[in-house]
Parts: C-alpha cells; structure tokens; sequence
C-alpha cells in the first residue's frame, strides 16, 4: 500500500480594493464611488498622490475625508511622494489618520520618480539612488517615531532627528581670525544649528566637508562639553566674500549701490559680518537710501 505524505497549504484571503485618481473636479464622483465600495463588499481604497499635480486634491486631506464617511473601507495613499512630504509629518499624520479612523489607515511610500517636477515644487532633486537610500532612511525615522521610546534620534544623509541643544538663547563666542568663530543659532522649531567654521578658498563649492566635524565638535565643546559623540550631522555651506585676504588687517565693510554699479535698485553689502548685515537699523536705512526708497 502506497502512502503519501500531504502537506498543509496555508492560504490567505486576498483583499479586493479601487483605486482613485484625486481629480478636483470629480471630488462628489469620487465620493460616491467610495461608498458603493463601501456598500458592496470592496476591502481598500488607494489614491494617488502627486502634490505638485494642481488639478488633484491632497491625497491626505481627501482620506481623511473618506474615512470619516465610511466605516469599514481600509485607505492608504498610492504611493506617498516622499520627497514632498517630511517623513516626520508623515508619521504623525498617518498615526492620527490610524487612530481616528479605529486602525484603517495603511502607509505606503514611494521615493518620488520624476525629480524635475518635485524640484520646481520646492522639493529636493534626487538622484535614483539617493531616492532610494532617503527612503529607506524615512522608514527609519517614521518607525522611530512610531516606537514607545519617549525620545528618539536618528542621523542620516537626507533626514536626521538630532537631540535637542540645551540652548534657548545665541551664543556667540570669541570671534576667531575671519570669522566671528562656531556659534549657536535656533530656528524656530528650536532646533540648534552650529557654525560657521572658516574655510579659505579660491573657487565657489557648496558642499559640506565632513572632515571638518573634528574642528566643531572641539569648538562647540568650548561651550558645551557634554556634547556627545556622533550627534553632528553636515548641514550647509555659505560663501562669504571678504575684503581682506588671510592673515591681512582687518578692513571696514562696503557699501555699494546704484552710484557704483549703475543697476537701478541694487545694492552691494560687502564684508558685514553678523549680526550687523541683520540686525543694525543705520545700515538699513542706508541701504533704503541707496535704493531709492524713502525712509518713513
């Protein structure tokens, strides 16, 4: 007698869905497609998202909408264009979106694929490789942020949480020779930002050295000795033009406008160093007078 060994097959039950292209114009067709595959039987609902598309709806506006009007349907965007959306706002948005609607809201990430249309939408420009390192950078950070750690960090390339700077205020050190020397700044999130060093060149390049983190960390720990190791990341470089070369006298600024250069409504701020290029009123009003501009 033959016998045969029979191996259990586990199945599982597929998940039927539409898919909804978010067209302003067809916002109450939109909604009632939505809700007959409510009441028919249909499991998910994907919609696009392309924020620099003007003709579509924001995709996470428009789910939100959606699952306040139905009860059962599963939603996700399809796919979240990342490079528009921070992956820090992303998490808090899905979340809320998740516990509003009794968990019926699903995350779906795409790096963003058509780099010329989300850069002149005011997003980053990607390589496809760097699309892809970010992204999976951002799952990192949405998965941090989703975690019970009640503080979290994360540094990257494209995105970094960095723990928050024991600062509310400036610190301005002792200038150092071209310079006014590695000092604090807060936006206004409250995050510190530190710099800038002072790097003598000939030719105009706008990327940041991280060798130099060695020359910040010895600065900020002047000020801030319990920095800890690895929480710098590179973040900006500025090109700063000077009136005087290195280890030459120290000069008093310039200012140019129309007189010099003949360009109606121009003016040249030369070798101003903050906070005076920011903050002083007599150079405001001097500039106003320059340009033509009465002062009230």
């Amino acid at each position: 007698m033959d016998t045969h060994k029979v191996t259990p097959v586990h199945t599982r039950v597929p998940s039927f869905g539409i898919s909804v292209t978010p067209y302003a114009e067809t916002y109450a067709q939109i909604v009632e497609q939505v809700l007959a595959a409510e009441r028919t039987g249909f499991d998910l609902v994907g919609i696009q998202d392309h924020p620099y598309q003007r003709r579509f709806l924001d995709t996470i506006a428009l789910i939100a909408d959606l699952l306040a009007r139905t009860s059962r349907l599963r939603f996700f965007p399809d796919v979240v264009s990342l490079p528009m959306r921070p992956p820090t706002m992303l998490a808090k948005a899905a979340a809320s979106l998740d516990i509003m609607s009794g968990g019926r809201f699903e995350l779906g990430l795409g790096a963003g694929g058509i780099p010329d249309v989300i850069a002149n939408f005011g997003g980053p420009r990607r390589t496809p490789g760097e699309s892809v390192e970010a992204l999976d950078e951002a799952i990192d950070v949405i998965r941090l942020l989703w975690s019970e750690e009640r503080s979290v960090s994360f540094q990257g390339s494209y995105y970094r949480l960095a723990i928050r700077a024991p600062f509310t205020r400036l610190v301005y050190p002792v200038p150092e020779p071209g310079g006014l020397g590695v000092h604090v700044t807060l936006d206004l999130g409250g995050n510190a930002r530190f710099g800038p060093d002072v790097e003598w060149v000939g030719d105009i390049d706008y990327s940041v050295d991280p060798r130099r983190a060695d020359g910040f960390y010895a600065a900020i720990r002047r000020y801030w000795p319990e920095l800890p190791d690895g929480a710098l990341a590179p973040d900006y470089t500025g090109i700063r033009p000077k009136l005087a070369p290195p280890g030459g006298p120290a000069t008093d600024f310039v200012i140019e406008g129309p007189e010099a250069h003949g360009l109606p409504g121009l003016v040249n701020l030369f070798g101003i160093e903050s906070p005076g290029l920011t903050a002083s009123l007599a150079i405001a009003e001097e500039v106003l007078a320059r340009a033509g501009v009465p002062v009230a």
